[in-house]
């Protein structure tokens, strides 16, 4: 019994020794599997986080997608031979009551860019889009004397607040359109304007600014254009 009990003082001292010989060894694995844990714990935590973004995100777009459903249409009847467009919804049971129209400052020279539509007819004027848009063409098309013309189809957002009557409740919303027309240079200093009519692009959601989204639409459609 007592060479039992030696013997298994002896291995303990033997063990001792290897564990007092690698301590340091055995520490820095130790830091290193608590670290791994640590980052694996981390890394299970971040994606978590980023699938619960991305399925936040898709619901936003169901929901905005769902909400752009309830909301009625809207139509622009243009006249380019007096230089306006007739604004009015798709819907009879849609009343009209007031609207506004924005334009980029990126786009017309930090000029006047709120135009309110006439009531009661709510026609927007554009004879001063159509002016902006004679100097935006000369200043980024050439142009020489053997040139016959230069012809050219655009577009340019505009940005609308209205205010109507459904269903007996007054609503605001905001919106995006784009205006499109062809611009034909026949000189130097002249370039013929046409409207060829103004298109519904998407509503504006409450976590957007109109004008900031009209920026980023000619920042992105226009870089390295002068205006």
């Amino acid at each position: 019994m007592n060479k039992v009990i030696s013997n298994f003082k002896k291995n303990v001292n033997k063990i001792n020794s290897i564990c007092d010989t690698y301590q340091p060894l055995l520490q820095s694995i130790g830091f290193m599997l608590g670290l791994y844990l640590i980052f694996s714990t981390y890394q299970s935590i971040n994606i978590s986080n980023e699938q619960l973004k991305i399925a936040y995100e898709e619901l936003n777009i169901i929901k905005k997608q769902e909400i752009q459903k309830q909301l009625p249409i809207w139509e622009f009847e243009v006249n380019d031979s007096l230089s306006f467009a007739h604004l009015k919804p798709f819907s009879p049971d849609v009343k009209l009551e007031q609207a506004t129209a924005y334009f980029s400052k990126k786009l017309f020279y930090n000029k006047l860019t709120k135009w309110k539509i006439d009531q009661p007819k709510f026609n927007l004027n554009l004879s001063a889009f159509k002016s902006y848009a004679t100097k935006f063409i000369l200043e980024n098309t050439k142009y020489s004397d053997s040139t016959l013309s230069v012809g050219m189809r655009n577009d340019f957002p505009i940005g609308l607040e209205i205010s109507y009557v459904q269903f007996g409740e007054l609503k605001n919303i905001y919106a995006i359109f784009t205006i499109q027309y062809t611009s034909v240079r026949t000189s130097k200093n002249y370039v013929s304007i046409h409207l060829d009519g103004i298109r519904f692009n998407r509503y504006i959601y409450n976590d957007e600014n109109l004008i900031s989204e009209l920026d980023q639409i000619i920042e992105n459609n226009y870089y390295g254009f002068k205006y």
